[in-house]
């Protein structure tokens, strides 16, 4: 007995002692779209950002964990709780500055305008002319003050791609990114555009967190000791040298390699979505058949995910709730809940047709002995109607595999997020779209040759 106490002392003091030495986590999202000061190499985010976010977390001695989220997704992810701040490319305004802390800048930078037109030399050239901007940013908000037609889009690399294809006439970006595009695209030429005032780029931060003075104290310090004058060195003037030997292999070859990396996460969060989707629905038609009330709740359910939109469904779970309960919800557990509930309203409506085909003679002499409304249902009704409906439930899960690339808006590294990281990085935006389709394409082909051998034996 003294030596089983022993033991127990022991590993409960290792247990106290791993708890006392485990750091708090600062959580910090960024968007890898925006090289060089965000960006994803062999499945790291890295860039100017990044580490930043390094010298603040260590300086807090804090854990670093940084979350890649989609640019149009970080504020809202700062209001769930889901992140601490953002270091992410983000400019103060007036506006925002209303509902978010800012720290000190940590970068001043200057507008350009990127055009084919070589006959053009300022910003006012481009009066009747139609200009890309990243959406959200203050790039487009003063554009639009300025009374330009603007056109905002979610990323740099569809920008690059909307001036090559001529849907725009210009893009406005930051000077940093200027020297690469200008780098693959020749035939480019930028023009300063000084009407644009940009108050420099800050770490965002909830509003009122107890963290905003620390980060200023801290950018403060790292502008006098030349930590951020080694960061802008590296990622700002050396920045072919800081990501030498990444592009060794083919181009295609690469694209094909970093975007399968994402085909494990489409595939487990479809599998697991679909499944749990079937099981909601069953619970559901096996109670909507017991009683009037389960069935009147059953179809408010059905009508209420039908009938709207699952990035809102998404959203909601992932934003909202977090803020409503207090919990921290993680965007893959996010995107299970909110695909798994929107699956199962359509399999629900699958079930009740595959009921309805079960013979009515069965029921009434499940009836004639006695047998209850719920065993009639556990019993007869469902198994059948499960072997009716088979093929319509492959099809769902098909139609989730594609439908989960919705998740790639908050950031989870599937097959079409990976292929967005790759085109902001090359600033080739179809390319690695296209290899994602032929991704999809195998992948949904397969499934369809499963659901066929399916067929056949049920069919027998």
């Amino acid at each position: 007995m003294k030596i089983i106490s022993i033991l127990i002392l022991a590993v409960a003091m290792l247990t106290s002692c791993d708890s006392i030495q485990k750091k708090e986590e600062l959580r910090v999202g960024i968007s890898a779209d925006y090289p060089p000061f965000d960006m994803m190499i062999d499945g790291e985010v890295v860039g100017f950002d990044a580490d930043l976010a390094k010298i603040i977390a260590e300086k807090m001695n804090k854990e670093l964990v940084i979350k890649e989220i989609d640019f149009n997704s970080l504020m809202p992810a700062l209001d769930s709780g889901a992140i601490d701040l953002v270091i992410s490319n983000v400019s103060r305004t007036e506006e925002r500055a209303k509902n978010y802390d800012f720290s000190i800048p940590y970068y001043k930078t200057e507008a350009f305008l990127i055009t084919k037109y070589k006959d053009k030399k300022r910003l006012k050239d481009f009066r009747m002319a139609k200009i890309g901007a990243q959406a959200g940013s203050i790039f487009e908000t003063q554009l639009t003050e300025l009374g330009y037609q603007t056109k905002p889009l979610a990323r740099l690399a569809m920008m690059v791609e909307d001036l090559k294809t001529g849907n725009v006439d210009a893009i406005l970006i930051d000077g940093p990114q200027v020297e690469s595009i200008i780098d693959n695209y020749p035939d480019f030429t930028f023009i300063p555009a000084t009407e644009i005032k940009d108050g420099g780029i800050s770490v965002a931060l909830k509003k009122g967190s107890n963290l905003t003075e620390k980060v200023d104290v801290i950018i403060t310090e790292t502008l006098k000791d030349g930590s951020l004058e080694a960061i802008n060195q590296k990622w700002l003037v050396d920045f072919e040298s800081a990501v030498a030997g990444e592009k060794i292999m083919g181009v295609e070859v690469r694209y094909f390699k970093v975007i399968a990396k994402g085909i494990s996460l489409t595939l487990e969060f479809s599998l697991i979505s679909t499944i749990c989707g079937f099981l909601i629905a069953t619970i559901l038609t096996v109670l909507s058949g017991t009683s009037k009330l389960f069935k009147y709740v059953s179809n408010l359910y059905v009508s209420i995910l039908r009938g709207t939109p699952l990035i809102l469904q998404l959203s909601i779970i992932y934003f909202a709730l977090p803020m409503i309960l207090e919990v921290k919800i993680s965007v893959f557990t996010a995107g299970i809940v909110a695909f798994s509930i929107n699956s199962a309203a359509y399999m629900f409506e699958h079930l009740k047709a595959g009921i309805n085909g079960v013979d009515k003679g069965q029921i009434e002499a499940a009836n004639a002995i006695g047998m209850t409304k719920y065993q009639t249902m556990k019993l007869i009704v469902i198994p059948q109607a499960l072997r009716n409906i088979v093929p319509s439930l492959i099809n769902e899960a098909i139609n989730m595999v594609k439908e989960s690339s919705i998740i790639s808006v908050l950031g989870a590294q599937d097959i079409m997020r990976k292929a967005q990281l790759i085109s902001s990085e090359t600033y080739d935006y179809l390319t690695p779209l296209i290899i994602a389709g032929i991704y999809y394409y195998i992948i949904i082909n397969v499934m369809n040759i499963i659901l066929v051998i399916i067929n056949k034996k049920v069919a027998r």
